[in-house]
């Protein structure tokens, strides 16, 4: 149904009166359709057998302490700074 208001719009665009049920109706017999909406793929296959890279950076993300605002840039306790 998308399709046939598309076309019937270009169609008004062009100057060309005809009405949305005709549109679909010639659409129909002469097998014009609208391209569907493509699927998502999967493109990462987790379960594979081949070897796991090593971690070659090691690196480490554990903070010491949490970071401090400026008093005016404070904000809510609960959304924030749960700890405190």
């Amino acid at each position: 149904m998308a399709a046939t208001a598309g076309i019937w719009k270009e169609l008004l665009a062009r100057g060309i009166r005809v009405g949305k049920d005709r549109v679909q109706k010639l659409m129909q017999l002469h097998g014009i359709r609208a391209k569907g909406k493509r699927r998502f793929k999967v493109t990462t296959d987790s379960k594979h057998d081949l070897p796991i890279s090593p971690n070659l950076l090691d690196r480490q993300f554990s903070v010491a302490e949490a970071v401090r605002l400026p008093p005016g840039m404070q904000c809510h306790k609960s959304t924030c700074c749960p700890e405190e």
